[in-house]
């Protein structure tokens, strides 16, 4: 069950209406046959509580958004949107939540560590054959952006398995693995969601000195792997710094310049259209820079297709979230909240959400079963 919610995830789609023939066919097998098999055998608490979380965590932002979508000029694209941000995102909440009910949240944690392990393996056998060190080949079921950010998650859950003794201390090699596939997509999203993300971690289990010991290990590791990798690789992760600097040039406008632009645009929008937005997926058309479908930065985009009504829906279910997670549920809205920063659309609102929202779930299920009787969701 963790490789199909790391499938849904990693896709974002319920029904691949973009594949075909086997690669379809196997889809639906691993993550459509086993999810239904899997959740008509768990008790019907987690359905009726994840159902209720949905609805009362992301209902009012999904109202919005589906009456903003109304206003589409762009169909197929609000159509993806709406599958990855609602359809999967409910889905993968339902069968995290059902896995960390039935088995527990270590367990479950390792699950989708291995899982990820095998779709990293069969990514390396899939690039070896097409195109090892090129970026523009597909890594396995999806492109550098995606790719890098699980694997820069899967790093991070490591590295807070291993702090509060889930893991042991064996799994740092498989957090070094991790952290190479992230470096090996050339994103730099995923290395700087990671360090910041993993520089809290430590600081909040660890305390200061000892924070610093291991972020120097870190560093020196990174030092190490960018003195071994080709030159074209390290001068893309040198723009991170370059940018901090001040000292962008020329050459980093394609990574860094169109998304300046694309999030000015944005917040021109907003401004111009405050309460209900553009429209979903109509940033496109209002903006100047023609290359790009999307701000690349799922929250500025929010902001200009639906206005401050969607930017206030969302604020207040991330709100809840930070608010009732902790541990490994609160570090991956941090996570990939800073890797929605920087790229993708309102479809991967998914991964902030999806393994928080089932935790909680699972939860309430455990409350549920430890008092006899059904916790309310409302009292989470």
């Amino acid at each position: 069950m963790p490789l199909a919610i790391y499938i849904l995830l990693a896709t974002g789609t319920i029904f691949p209406v973009e594949a075909a023939g086997s690669w379809a066919a196997i889809y639906f097998l691993v993550v459509a046959g086993l999810s239904t098999t899997f959740l008509a055998r768990v008790q019907d608490g987690v359905v009726s509580n994840g159902l209720a979380a949905i609805i009362c965590v992301l209902g009012p932002l999904c109202f919005i958004y589906l009456v903003s979508s109304v206003r589409a000029l762009d169909e197929a694209a609000t159509l993806r949107r709406l599958d990855g941000a609602i359809a999967t995102c409910a889905l993968s909440v339902l069968l995290v939540a059902a896995a960390v009910r039935n088995y527990g949240e270590p367990v479950f944690k390792v699950g989708f560590l291995r899982a990820a392990l095998v779709i990293l393996v069969l990514t390396l056998f899939y690039k070896a054959k097409y195109g090892f060190v090129d970026r523009d080949v597909r890594f396995f079921i999806n492109g550098p952006i995606v790719f890098g950010w699980l694997m820069g998650f899967c790093a991070l859950t490591v590295l807070h398995g291993v702090i509060h003794g889930m893991l042991r201390w064996r799994w740092l090699a498989v957090l070094s693995c991790f952290i190479i596939a992230a470096l090996w997509t050339q994103s730099k999203g995923p290395l700087l969601a990671f360090g910041v993300t993993s520089a809290l971690v430590l600081l909040w289990n660890l305390g200061r000195s000892r924070t610093y010991l291991v972020s120097g290990f870190f560093v020196g590791f990174a030092i190490a792997v960018m003195a071994l990798i080709p030159e074209d690789f390290g001068s893309r992760f040198l723009t991170i710094a370059r940018v901090f600097m001040g000292a962008a040039d020329e050459g980093d406008y394609g990574s860094v310049g169109y998304r300046q632009e694309a999030w000015h645009d944005a917040v021109k929008m907003f401004l111009e259209h405050p309460l209900m937005g553009v429209g979903v997926s109509n940033w496109q058309f209002f903006s100047r820079v023609g290359e790009l479908q999307y701000p690349h930065n799922v929250f500025l985009e929010l902001g200009a297709e639906t206005g401050l009504l969607g930017l206030l829906a969302m604020t207040g279910a991330l709100g809840y979230l930070v608010l009732r997670s902790s541990g490994w549920g609160r570090i991956t809205i941090v996570y990939f909240a800073i890797c929605c920063s920087f790229s993708g659309d309102f479809s991967y609102f998914r991964f902030i959400v999806a393994i928080p929202l089932g935790l909680l779930v699972a939860d309430v299920c455990r409350k549920r079963d430890a008092h006899g009787r059904t916790v309310e969701y409302a009292k989470i």
